[in-house]
């Protein structure tokens, strides 16, 4: 039943992607080697760093994320290029009060959260907690509207519902006792 849940709510994903075939070109592999790599971390986390504290995970992980960040700067060469198809590739440019303010509130939620998802990956099980881990796209969903008017197309709708369908059936499957342990005191 835990396969066919993962499998529902990775076609809901996917509905809510919506990736586009004919875009397909090497580059576009490069996501799906993330992801796999991804995937090949969430279940190592399971498995060899069970024991290791969460503070310490997160700490590594955002720590790799500034040393692979910096990296990045200062091999890639940036340029002034207007509009959304430069993202990647555009230079840094001028950040005032406000844009401070957000860029602090999203790493205090990323920090947050991604705390909460070694966790998670740490007690349970890689597939279980991935199903969860699809709900990003709702909320990812949410504030695209809410921030930018971008409208949810009825297939991402259905990709949501599936997505919320595959948690409740992990969550509510009761013919398999829970795996989750409570952490165990320090003395």
């Amino acid at each position: 039943m835990a396969v066919g849940a993962v499998a529902v709510g990775f076609a809901g994903a996917l509905m809510v992607i919506r990736p586009d075939p004919s875009d397909l070109d090497p580059v576009a592999f490069l996501p799906l080697l993330a992801g796999a790599l991804y995937a090949i971390g969430a279940v190592a986390t399971r498995a060899w760093c069970e024991g290791e504290s969460t503070m310490v995970m997160t700490a590594g992980f955002f720590g790799m994320l500034a040393v692979m960040g910096g990296i990045g700067v200062m091999v890639l060469p940036g340029a002034e290029v207007a509009g959304p198809e430069g993202f990647v590739s555009r230079t840094w440019g001028p950040l005032d009060g406000a844009m401070w303010f957000w860029i602090a509130v999203q790493a205090v939620g990323s920090l947050i959260g991604i705390g909460f998802l070694v966790r998670g990956y740490q007690l349970g099980e890689a597939g279980h907690v991935a199903i969860f881990e699809y709900s990003l796209l709702i909320f990812a969903s949410f504030w695209a509207y809410v921030l930018w008017d971008q409208q949810v197309p009825p297939m991402g709708f259905a990709g949501m519902a599936l997505i919320a369908l595959a948690g409740a059936v992990i969550a509510l499957r009761s013919d398999e006792p829970s795996t989750l342990r409570a952490p165990e005191a320090v003395e």
